[in-house]
């Protein structure tokens, strides 16, 4: 019964979650749509959960400022994360899965992250990444794993003290 309600309880969530998130474009929906992989770790509001999943509500704009950011992050979502990492004090020991998403989905998808969790203006190139540009990086690190990508992680200034 209790299995139940939890897959209930889940599916309340996911279509509010849905709902309650705007789009307001072709490119942006898709992000929303692929975000909705995300939320139910990251939060609709980015914010995570403490200790569990780490936020993307105040983090990405700086994780997308060096190019090693760029690469961290694109990397992240194609081949996912395994292992512990440390955000402000914070240890995260698991594991996050490979999203199995298109270049144009990812693009669309970190579109959508600076738009609602990056900059105040969500037009800065800085943060956003074409779909070249993701399949850039994809050619780049094609012998990438979830735990290569961990090694990725020391390399962008933002999450090392730079």
């Amino acid at each position: 019964m209790n299995a139940l309600v939890d897959q209930g309880l889940l599916t309340v969530f996911f279509t509010l979650s849905a709902v309650v998130i705007g789009a307001s474009s072709p490119h942006a929906s898709e992000g929303e749509e692929a975000y909705q992989r995300c939320v139910v770790c990251h939060q609709p509001d980015g914010a995570g959960i403490p200790g569990i999943f780490p936020a993307l509500k105040n983090r990405f704009a700086d994780i997308m400022a060096s190019v090693e950011g760029r690469e961290y992050f694109t990397m992240v979502l194609i081949d996912g994360l395994i292992g512990t990492i440390e955000i402000e004090g914070q240890r995260y020991v698991g594991a996050m899965p490979a999203q199995y998403l298109t270049d144009a989905q990812i693009s669309a998808l970190i579109d959508y992250l600076a738009t609602n969790f990056g900059a105040s203006d969500a037009a800065d190139s800085n943060l956003l990444l074409s779909e070249d540009e993701v399949a850039q990086i994809r050619s780049k690190f094609s012998s990438a794993n979830a735990q290569s990508t961990l090694d990725l992680r020391t390399r962008v200034p933002a999450l090392n003290g730079q």
